[in-house]
């Protein structure tokens, strides 16, 4: 049987932790900083305290607002076609989004991206099957400030013909990437099927800015998936004990659930995490910690109480360099996500708490993901497995290599085959040079960039797209 999924709330946790929520939007109550969602909100019930500015979201709104929150979502690729459905207990992996900085393999260089390397990750995720969605990985420094986001789009869907996560800052950038995506898909209804998923955020404590509330009113209107992703620092913008700090994250996001099915019903949410410790002592956040890991696991059991698809990141680290540290922490965060029954996971090829990426730490990455995607298949138990008549037919002392059995199973995929781990001998590694993981993976990242090629965007597509960005920046 499969592994059973992770849990760290009772039944009765979640639902302390679900009233609290409610209890802040009730009594606390959130600021908009845009006066048309304001009135959304209070033509629906909300209450407006003047003296504070902030709006109060009773429990009714709440949870007519989850009543119409789909219950699986439909991710499709470029061309419309092959959905990945989110929902239905298979988790799908994305690449990282939004760093800043690459490391270098060859120079050991610590710098900003370029377009051209962010169209690189890209390949590389379409060629890597366990990265099932590509997010935009990096922010490319060769490009104008202004449209960054959408230079990274451009060369992101000139690379892979997966589905794309995109994480934008202003309304502006949102509505021009829908522009993009629109012309990719050859679709002007986006809500029949969308090659993109958006992921805003909320900023703690309790409060939405201008271009982040709009964009949530913009991809519900156009029928965009949206990742809602607070990211409250424990002690700092949050309480310091983890369940306060999930709390108030539930809070938020519960904010952003009544604004979007306000703005339209059945609009497709994916409830988001980016759990984010404060660590006292050096004055920095953390995404590798133990509590982040216990968050995952009990994020995915709220989303899944409100029956919303749930999406956390990793694999995740604070290390900055290829160490036993990053080893750990990767495989801990990635193991309490996926055990958890996640529905998405964002952060491949990402390390330095999501600040760097390299293309050697994306396909490592999408190994540990095959590594905990096969222990928690579990173990199948049935008349082919116990394979007792095989036991008869070989007898005692006898060798099973040659039987049917046995080639048919190891066809079939009976046991886990790696891409970059080391699995030789001494003898026969050390022939090989003794090569690091990291060794094995830039070759692998040599060998895709060199071959892999995806189905290319039309001349006419690829003009609209740069049309477009240069109409962007030229109002900008």
């Amino acid at each position: 049987m499969r592994m059973q999924n992770f849990k760290v709330l009772s039944d009765d946790d979640i639902k302390q932790i679900d009233a609290a929520s409610i209890k802040m939007l009730e009594q606390t109550g959130v600021k908009i900083h845009c006066d048309t969602v304001e009135k959304l909100l209070i033509n629906a019930g909300a209450i407006f305290n003047e003296g504070k500015g902030t709006i109060h979201i009773s429990e009714k709104m709440v949870r007519k607002a989850l009543a119409t929150v789909p219950r699986e979502i439909k991710l499709y690729d470029r061309n419309l076609k092959n959905p990945i459905t989110l929902g239905k207990g298979a988790m799908a992996a994305a690449s990282g989004h939004n760093a800043t900085f690459i490391k270098d393999y060859k120079t050991g260089e610590h710098r900003g991206v370029t377009k051209a390397e962010v169209g690189n990750f890209a390949r590389l995720s379409d060629a890597l099957k366990d990265i099932d969605i590509v997010g935009i990985q990096a922010y490319p420094q060769d490009v104008r400030a202004e449209a960054t986001l959408l230079h990274a789009y451009e060369a992101s869907v000139n690379n892979t013909t997966k589905h794309i996560f995109f994480s934008p800052e202003s309304l502006d950038v949102v509505k021009a990437i829908i522009k993009m995506a629109k012309v990719v898909c050859g679709s002007s209804d986006l809500s029949r099927g969308s090659p993109v998923t958006c992921q805003l955020s909320p900023t703690s404590p309790l409060f939405w800015e201008p271009g982040a509330i709009g964009g949530v009113v913009e991809c519900a209107r156009e029928g965009v998936p949206l990742t809602f992703l607070p990211q409250p620092f424990s002690g700092m913008t949050a309480p310091i004990t983890i369940a306060g700090l999930l709390a108030q994250h539930n809070a938020e996001t519960l904010s952003g659930i009544v604004v979007s099915q306000l703005t339209k019903a059945g609009a497709p949410i994916i409830w988001g995490s980016a759990w984010t410790t404060f660590d006292m002592k050096k004055a920095n956040v953390i995404i590798g910690s133990p509590e982040a890991s216990v968050l995952r696991v009990a994020g995915v059991q709220l989303a899944r109480y409100y029956n919303i698809p749930s999406h956390t990141i990793g694999p995740d680290a604070d290390a900055h360099c290829y160490d036993q540290q990053l080893g750990w922490e990767k495989m801990m965060s990635t193991l309490s996500a996926l055990g958890s029954g996640v529905d998405m996971l964002v952060n491949s090829g990402m390390f330095g708490t999501g600040m760097t990426v390299s293309y050697e730490q994306l396909v490592v990455d999408a190994e540990v993901i095959s590594i905990c995607r096969r222990f928690l298949e579990g173990m199948p138990v049935n008349e082919n497995t116990l394979a007792v008549d095989v036991v008869a037919e070989v007898g005692v002392e006898g060798n099973f290599m040659g039987t049917a059995h046995t080639l048919d199973n190891l066809r079939a995929g009976a046991l886990w085959e790696e891409n970059v781990s080391n699995r030789h001998n001494y003898d026969a590694w050390m022939s090989r040079g003794a090569p690091d993981v990291m060794e094995n993976a830039h070759k692998k990242v040599n060998s895709i960039l060199e071959t892999h090629q995806c189905e290319q965007l039309s001349q006419e597509v690829r003009k609209k797209l740069s049309e477009l960005i240069e109409k962007f920046e030229s109002n900008c």
